[in-house]
């Protein structure tokens, strides 16, 4: 565990580390800049809608996840295509406060030529590495009657993703910074009722990118999901979401449907996003499974908001016991 987030702060660094994008442009002289709608369909995503509320389990414990499914992206004539393993760590820190990592393994891609000509590519078919991102989800007010559940996301895209001669991925840094709301609509009180829960996210936040040594553009990002559980913990979601910038192909919106079968200690997850404008490719497929466990790296209860002064005074307690050990240490010496 000690090792996960040490890597979570290593990544959030290395967000920071950033090659200029914009240099490489100089390879192809008809190259665009880089955004949405000429890059790869897994280069500048819109991220997924998530509830404020960290995920927990049995007597409020954390509950982590780990997910790995693949993504297949395709346009609705077949000339493009993107097959990419994924996976994504979900890890409850702190009472209010989980830490997320998601990884595009490697993606293999084609395109038509169509396709290459837009985004100043020079190859139709290719290989590589893709992007990771590293983030905090903060839990910061509860649910009431008529007040939905708040949160704060925060993501750092790191600088992994390659090969931005073909316009697959950025090589550069990107920032998201989301309000995150959920609220439930519907709770059945009934053993015998099929539905059983019917529960709204919500997001609104800041989406910037770096295009180069000087340049960036920025984004609004958005989005809305029903989510439906039924008796046997199956849940369907809908949910629409995207961001709008002020540049050109910079608008990328789709609409994406969701199931999970649920397991034991591992769930079946489906989904499938439909791109509702040209800066968002027609199709994307995401398949796999995600694994579970309840646990927490600090104990207490998860279903709570986070406490700042708790949290404070876990930090001096923390800092004190090191500073005790640092002292014990030059004494025995």
């Amino acid at each position: 565990m000690r090792t996960l987030i040490l890597t979570f702060f290593i990544l959030l660094s290395s967000g920071l580390r950033a090659p200029s994008a914009r240099a490489e442009v100089g390879l192809n002289p008809n190259a665009p800049v880089p955004q949405p709608g000429n890059m790869g369909p897994l280069a500048l995503p819109t991220l997924p809608n998530e509830d404020p509320v960290i995920a927990s389990g049995a007597k409020g414990r954390g509950r982590l996840s780990i997910e790995g499914s693949l993504i297949t992206s395709f346009s609705s004539n077949g000339e493009d295509l993107s097959v990419a393993p994924y996976m994504r760590v979900y890890v409850p820190f702190y009472p209010g406060v989980a830490l997320t990592y998601d990884y595009v393994m490697y993606e293999h891609w084609r395109t038509g030529e169509a396709t290459r000509i837009k985004n100043g590519a020079y190859d139709r078919r290719g290989g590589v590495q893709g992007d990771m991102r590293a983030g905090a989800i903060f839990y910061l007010k509860s649910e009431t009657e008529n007040i939905p559940a708040v949160g704060l996301r925060i993501v750092v895209k790191t600088t992994t993703g390659k090969d931005f001669r073909n316009h697959r991925f950025l090589d550069a840094p990107g920032y998201y910074f989301d309000i995150l709301m959920g609220k439930n609509v519907y709770e059945s009180k009934s053993r015998d009722a099929l539905l059983t829960k019917i529960r709204i996210l919500g997001t609104l936040g800041f989406f910037a990118w770096q295009q180069g040594a000087a340049e960036q553009d920025d984004a609004l990002d958005y989005g809305a999901t029903s989510v439906f559980e039924f008796r046997d913990g199956t849940k369907f979601s809908l949910e629409f979401r995207g961001y709008t910038a002020y540049q050109d192909q910079d608008d990328p919106m789709l609409l994406s449907v969701k199931y999970t079968h649920p397991g034991r200690k591992m769930d079946w997850v489906t989904s499938v996003d439909k791109g509702l404008t040209e800066d968002a490719l027609d199709y994307k497929v995401i398949s796999g499974v995600a694994m579970h466990w309840d646990t927490g790296v600090v104990p207490g209860s998860y279903k709570r908001p986070l406490n700042l002064r708790q949290l404070g005074a876990s930090i001096r307690s923390g800092l004190s016991r090191i500073s005790g050990r640092m002292r014990g240490s030059q004494i025995d010496h």
